[in-house]
């Protein structure tokens, strides 16, 4: 449980309850609640984010969140526990324990009804370095080392339609650098706006019924925002896959395992 997180009377049995119904279950997480402490705008769209995000994705889980979780020790030793190492203050440690624990056959359940109110006060600042430094580029680095973390693709913040908005936020940036000398960059500018608002259409319509009209617009660009710096990141962790990292001793990069099932796929 993080220490910036108000848990109501019951929680830790809520996420014990479900280990002591099924031992073959080794880990559960929760997810944030819905009403943020911080009323500031970056604050609730932050939060709200990731309350979205837990509700919204598959509860057999690839990875873990120590946010609000619980793991059987003897998981947690057989894992090898955090990697203190590698991580030396607040990043991905918990993912990548989850990453860990999922490749040794260890299940992992996303409880969404088990909910913690986030007390964090974010602002821009600190949420654009946090997403891009300690979050973004060591996922990318985590992916990009070890193909058996390209099963987290499609879950959590690794949907595709995150992944086809990031491209999509991209080409408006360069369509609208370019205009000046190719004006006809525009043209492509109001179907990728309009694509960024359907891929992401049931996120808007969440912050449009717990927040309103008005929230919702101001959000839309952050959340744009949110996407072009996602789209750094993963810039940033292929520097390091090509220049600093290597693929995880015995296992093969992501991009050979990708290759691999391509083949498959044309043959």
């Amino acid at each position: 449980m993080d220490a910036d997180v108000l848990a109501l009377p019951g929680t830790i049995g809520a996420l014990v309850k479900p280990l002591l119904e099924d031992d073959t279950l080794d880990a559960v997480f929760g997810s944030y609640d819905s009403e943020p402490l911080e009323p500031a705008l970056v604050s609730q769209y932050r939060n709200l984010l990731h309350h979205f995000v837990h509700q919204t994705s598959r509860q057999e889980a690839s990875t873990f969140w120590a946010g609000c979780g619980a793991i059987r020790k003897r998981s947690f030793e057989k894992a090898g526990g955090f990697d203190a190492e590698r991580y030396r203050g607040a990043m991905i440690e918990d993912i990548e324990l989850g990453h860990r624990m999922h490749a040794l056959g260890m299940r992992i359940r996303l409880q969404p009804s088990v909910q913690v109110k986030h007390l964090k006060r974010w602002t821009l600042l600190q949420m654009v370095r946090a997403d891009i430094f300690f979050r973004g580029i060591p996922w990318m680095r985590l992916l990009f080392q070890d193909s058996r973390a390209s099963r987290e693709i499609g879950d959590l913040n690794l949907k595709v339609s995150g992944i086809l908005s990031v491209v999509l936020a991209w080409m408006i940036v360069f369509s609208l650098i370019l205009s000046p000398w190719f004006p006809k960059c525009l043209y492509g500018l109001i179907p990728a706006i309009g694509l960024i608002l359907v891929f992401n259409w049931p996120l808007y319509l969440f912050f449009f019924r717990i927040r309103g009209p008005r929230f919702t617009l101001m959000i839309i660009p952050l959340h744009v925002l949110y996407h072009l710096y996602n789209g750094a990141s993963v810039l940033g962790g292929l520097f390091y896959r090509f220049f600093i990292d290597k693929p995880l001793p015995g296992l093969k990069s992501i991009g050979i395992s990708l290759r691999k099932i391509s083949k498959k796929v044309s043959g």
